[in-house]
């Protein structure tokens, strides 16, 4: 089965293009990397069940990337505000403070010649055998705390044990629609 394609992407798209274009008139190359992977944290010890949809595979952002006279640069962002035009004179403050210390402390950088500028499109779409809101909450919840039990029963000096596992939201779900473990 195919997961569905992230809707904030898709509807990120038509600004990110609007950026490329604004600060396409200040540098001579321009490109942006969105990424949207969100997921969440599932950990069973002795002494706690709980989902966190904080850890390191959820990430949703952007990356800018330009270059100017032999040098490039790059500048991140998590917000996007209606407003592309601010957004883009934002963005072009920074970089071009960058660009002004790098010359005037005479930094020793590496040229680099220009990408081409010929138009790419990524798309990725990877199969799945089952989608995350799937699983059943209740059962993966009940295998963690076997597993954990019999962790102890292995190390029995051990003070406890501590499972996890790191699951992806699906695009549109968030942490709170989640099932809570059942907390013992």
């Amino acid at each position: 089965m195919k997961a569905p394609f992230s809707p904030y992407l898709d509807g990120l798209a038509p600004k990110m293009q609007a950026l490329i274009a604004d600060l396409g008139t200040t540098f001579d190359y321009v490109s942006v990397l969105s990424t949207d992977s969100v997921g969440f944290r599932l950990s069973i010890s002795q002494r706690s069940k709980s989902v966190s949809s904080t850890n390191m595979t959820t990430e949703r952002g952007n990356v800018v990337r330009v270059y100017k006279d032999g040098q490039y640069s790059e500048y991140a962002f998590n917000e996007v505000p209606e407003d592309i035009a601010a957004l883009a004179n934002a963005i072009r403050a920074e970089l071009n403070a960058q660009f002004a210390v790098l010359k005037a402390t005479s930094s020793k950088t590496y040229v680099t010649p220009k990408l081409s500028d010929e138009p790419f499109e990524l798309f990725v779409e990877k199969e799945t055998g089952r989608l995350p809101q799937e699983e059943d909450m209740a059962a993966l919840v009940e295998t963690m705390t076997v597993l954990s039990d019999r962790g102890m029963e292995v190390i029995p000096c051990a003070l406890d044990c501590m499972l996890s596992a790191l699951l992806p939201l699906m695009p549109g779900q968030t942490s709170t629609q989640l099932p809570q473990p059942v907390q013992s």
